[in-house]
């Protein structure tokens, strides 16, 4: 093929993709109506508000107390608490358990951490809650204070 043809070759697909290019553009969005808001955390995205992840700082973490033998004597106390905010994070290689302990000493199975997944409970100062494997053994106790914390379930901890 002479060098003059594969010029002439070289230069229609350039010019095509060119041609294609402008031919895929998007056409314009129509104008997003957005209902006024007063909340910072709301921002307009595409066709959707959508709220935006603050850059909250780490919690600090939940004081860890271990299990007792017998969790039949466990409840939460029945006292007008203020409301506060727990952190659960499941940092071990077995899905946990987040359980609280009600009025009666009942146990409430809330939600199944999986690895690396985190859960954000509002509850009230004094309630208490476990940390669970997935066969039921009891990994740590932690009782809601004032202050929002960050129970975590530590890798060294067993799934047995």
């Amino acid at each position: 093929m002479s060098l003059l043809l594969r010029s002439a070759i070289l230069i229609l697909v350039i010019l095509g993709l060119n041609g294609c290019r402008s031919a895929l553009k998007p056409a314009p969005l129509p104008p997003l109506a957005v209902l006024p808001t007063d909340d910072p955390s709301i921002r307009e995205v595409g066709f959707v508000a959508a709220p935006v992840k603050a850059k909250v700082p780490s919690l600090p973490p939940a004081k860890v107390s271990p299990c007792p033998r017998d969790l039949s004597k466990l409840k939460t106390p029945r006292l007008p608490t203020e409301e506060s905010k727990i952190e659960f994070l499941n940092n071990s290689r077995y899905p946990v358990d987040v359980v609280w302990v009600d009025f009666s000493g009942e146990l409430k199975k809330y939600k199944t951490l999986l690895p690396n997944e985190d859960y954000n409970q509002s509850s009230f100062v004094g309630h208490l809650w476990l940390l669970k494997s997935a066969t039921g053994q009891c990994l740590g106790m932690y009782s809601v204070t004032s202050q929002p914390t960050k129970a975590v379930a530590a890798p060294s901890m067993k799934k047995n």
